[in-house]
């Protein structure tokens, strides 16, 4: 039995007039002629699509949702800390208790770095990993997705052949 996908081709047809690709993004990037494209509620492991069609998420929304969709605790925490300011141009020292925290749980980690988007997490990752290799190639996934940086692109319009 197939799902019934006709909200969200309709949505998807709407965003095309006014996003590039209709759906921006990592997802936008595998975006099919059918299937879902745009989601109405989540919970725990499952997602429901404009159109009313249930999923499991296997990729926990590309990762960051390991502990599942509206997980209460995690909820509670969130709101919480938006009570004190969401996203600044200052550090909170709540950075530097997940900082021991994550070094102290992990017998590798002698430090973390945080950032603000997967762009940016992509970008240290390579140039750390640059650093300490002191290689300059780095591999990438053909028609994968790698952040938005254009030297993490290949053959994209916008792109330079230096870039690749």
């Amino acid at each position: 039995m197939s799902n019934i996908i006709t909200k969200s081709d309709e949505i998807y047809e709407r965003a095309k007039a006014v996003i590039p690709g209709g759906i921006s993004g990592h997802y936008g990037a595998f975006v099919r002629k059918s299937g879902p494209k745009f989601f109405s509620k989540s919970e725990g492991s499952r997602f429901w699509d404009v159109d009313g069609n249930e999923y499991i998420d296997l990729m926990c929304a590309y990762g960051p949702m390991v502990l599942g969709y509206n997980n209460p605790v995690v909820n509670e925490a969130a709101l919480d800390q938006l009570k004190h300011g969401n996203t600044v141009s200052l550090a909170s020292p709540v950075m530097v208790d997940l900082a021991e925290t994550l070094v102290d749980l992990v017998d590798a980690a002698d430090w973390a770095l945080f950032s603000k988007n997967g762009g940016d997490t992509t970008s240290q990752a390579v140039l750390i990993a640059r650093a300490a290799t002191g290689r300059k190639k780095i591999v990438k996934i053909k028609e994968g997705y790698h952040g938005v940086a254009a030297w993490m692109q290949e053959n994209r319009p916008g792109t330079t052949p230096a870039d690749t």
